[in-house]
């Protein structure tokens, strides 16, 4: 049954199961089992589980996991997972698998202290996407963005060779890559971030602070060695990128 349902509804139930485990939300439960979807996207709004609410609304039906950060920092990872972690460097929040000193696709973030770069409580305050190694876009906290050395505001940009688009809106800038398939959504205002797999073959071949996307949280926070740890500072830390700090 589980393997039926789409990403969107396979987030929300893996989200609330771990916040709340069998027990201890009923109705959403309920009205899971049943599928009544508007009914637990009622449900999920009573609770003030927003995210989720809103992942169920927009459903199109597509296979797609997103993961999520906002504000000092709070996480959610591709599979659910919430947490929070403090850092004072740059993170790889995800990447693919297929090379651990040069992967296909990269996105990054600087952790950065609100009054003290090296104090917390932190920030995200840019966000790199590499492709094959090379920057291609990077977005900041003014919600400017770069591209190829150069930086735009309020505008809209195709990306290299036709490989994607920049655009933006009063609030997000977003970013649309077709190779890998990906969408990056960015409000520099409240330091939030989403980050969309729209490849289905990106599921279980991603690592970073944001998951593997494998659709089985007990896993979540691995390492780049490949280790699992219960530690939220140890597998935060484990992904800091190397001279960043």
């Amino acid at each position: 049954m589980f393997e039926a349902l789409t990403m969107a509804q396979r987030t929300a139930i893996v989200s609330v199961f771990y916040e709340y485990g069998l027990n201890g939300a009923p109705v959403f439960w309920r009205e899971a089992v049943e599928q009544n979807w508007n009914d637990v996207i009622a449900e999920l709004e009573k609770m003030g589980d927003t995210t989720e609410a809103a992942l169920l609304e927009n459903d199109t039906g597509d296979l797609f996991v997103e993961g999520q950060s906002c504000a000092d920092p709070h996480l959610r990872t591709f599979d659910g997972m919430k947490y929070s972690y403090q850092g004072f460097c740059s993170y790889v929040l995800t990447q693919s698998v297929d090379n651990a000193d040069f992967p296909a696709f990269q996105v990054s973030a600087n952790f950065s202290g609100v009054r003290n770069p090296e104090k917390p409580i932190t920030r995200m305050v840019d966000i790199s996407l590499l492709v094959e190694g090379v920057l291609v876009v990077k977005l900041y906290q003014d919600n400017t963005f770069e591209i190829s050395g150069k930086r735009f505001a309020k505008t809209s940009r195709v990306i290299g060779d036709g490989n994607g688009d920049v655009y933006t809106d009063e609030m997000n800038v977003y970013v649309q890559v077709t190779k890998p398939k990906l969408l990056l959504t960015w409000c520099g205002r409240f330091h939030r971030l989403s980050i969309r797999l729209e490849d289905s073959r990106m599921l279980g071949n991603v690592a970073g602070l944001l998951g593997d996307a494998n659709g089985v949280i007990e896993n979540e926070l691995r390492k780049p060695d490949g280790t699992t740890t219960t530690d939220i500072v140890e597998f935060g830390d484990s992904w800091e990128i190397p001279g960043s700090c």
